[in-house]
């Protein structure tokens, strides 16, 4: 049970943060995704053979397939994140970048509750991490199969 006292150290931290951004740990970071919802950009990057490209995730929340994306921070605009995660998880640039639509499923996963914004993102260049797929792959990572069922539809 969060206490009075609780509370009031844990508004006291927050008011320490300056820069959410920059100042907030990553451990302080996965713990609030654990109860707050997240917002994640999804990016999507389709090739001239209407495949869609996915990255393979190995880490201690998934493994498998991904569609490549990255959690919205405080100050984030929605180009910033996107383009901060193409970097680093394909190693390129985005030039355009197009809406498509949110995505919720409501349920809980291993690292949270999310919420997807889902963007059809070209690059400036080819990407240098991925794959293209013509159809979902088996071990895809089990939140992406709706995502990836929402991505054809809306295509």
């Amino acid at each position: 049970m969060f206490t009075i006292e609780d509370e009031r150290n844990f508004l006291s931290a927050a008011k320490k943060l300056q820069h959410p951004h920059k100042d907030l740990p990553l451990p302080v970071f996965e713990s609030l995704c654990n109860i707050m919802p997240v917002i994640g950009c999804e990016i999507i990057i389709r090739d001239d053979k209407n495949r869609l490209l996915l990255t393979w995730r190995d880490d201690k929340w998934y493994h498998g397939w991904h569609f490549p994306g990255g959690l919205l921070r405080a100050g984030d605009t929605f180009k910033y994140r996107i383009n901060q995660t193409a970097i680093r998880e394909l190693g390129v640039k985005i030039k355009k970048i197009t809406f498509l639509k949110p995505l919720n499923s409501g349920r809980r996963d291993s690292r949270g509750y999310g919420v997807s914004l889902i963007f059809l993102c070209q690059p400036e260049t080819k990407p240098k991490i991925g794959k293209f797929f013509s159809k979902m792959p088996n071990d895809i990572i089990s939140v992406q199969r709706i995502l990836w069922k929402e991505v054809v539809k809306n295509l």
